[in-house]
């Protein structure tokens, strides 16, 4: 804890000489244990940003009293209207709404990311502390919007196993109070697709997945409400095969 505040204290005194803006909240998790009990989980995320013709992002997180540990990070810049990020969490592939998910996933690396209007590619290290040249996976895509509804196309090439990846995000389908989405990914070589489902109404964020061998495999919902600062969060994910619910609940305090 010691530790914690120093580290706090040292980032206030940053934001207040390089005018970076800091946010943070603490999490209290409640979630389904084994025999039916209910566990507990509280952390601590911080973001540092600091934004501009060159921006810093960095976020910190801690969980039940370990130390705070820098989890994620983020350097940009501009040059001839070319956004150049450097960081350590620049997935372009769809990632679930939910903790359970039917999706091809793609491992998070340090990677080199050029944006320019609805077009990004990445380029990522295979090994970053020691060997630069090695990039191991190169990854695009191209973001339009159609009516109001935001649609994302991508592909993931691993230059190792010369596998692809492909993916498509929707949002926005708007049909009165609910709002529509979805993503949808292709593994070539495993001739492998997955989808999730999404809809939005009235606080509750619901999911539906599956995929090629089982096209209906997870339900959730999650509910969230906001008081002031803090955000109060329920839901649960049903599992159709195993017919298995795992509740969960937060309560999440901003500062």
């Amino acid at each position: 804890m010691y530790k914690l505040f120093i580290t706090v204290g040292a980032m206030l005194i940053a934001s207040a000489s390089y005018a970076a803006e800091i946010t943070g909240n603490v999490d209290v998790d409640l979630s389904k244990k084994a025999n039916n009990d209910i566990g507990a989980k509280t952390s601590i995320d911080i973001d540092v940003t600091q934004l501009g013709l060159g921006g810093v992002e960095l976020e910190f997180g801690a969980e039940d009293g370990a130390a705070l540990d820098l989890e994620n990070w983020n350097l940009s810049t501009y040059a001839s209207g070319v956004k150049i990020e450097l960081g350590d969490d620049h997935n372009l592939i769809p990632e679930a709404a939910g903790d359970t998910t039917t999706l091809t996933t793609t491992t998070q690396k340090e990677a080199l990311k050029l944006s320019l209007g609805n077009a990004s590619v990445v380029a990522q290290f295979d090994n970053w502390e020691n060997d630069l040249s090695d990039i191991d996976t190169v990854q695009g895509a191209y973001a339009t919007d159609i009516a109001g509804i935001n649609i994302t196309t991508s592909f993931d090439y691993n230059l190792d196993t010369e596998n692809t990846i492909l993916g498509s995000e929707i949002d926005g389908v708007q049909v009165g109070e609910l709002n529509f989405g979805g993503a949808l990914t292709y593994d070539v070589d495993n001739e492998k697709w997955a989808y999730e489902g999404r809809a939005d109404v009235y606080g509750f964020a619901t999911y539906l997945n599956g995929d090629k061998d089982d096209s209906l495999q997870n339900i959730g919902s999650e509910y969230e409400y906001k008081i002031g600062s803090t955000t109060f969060t329920a839901g649960a994910n049903y599992d159709l095969d195993n017919e298995e619910k795992s509740p969960t609940a937060t309560m999440s305090f901003a500062f």
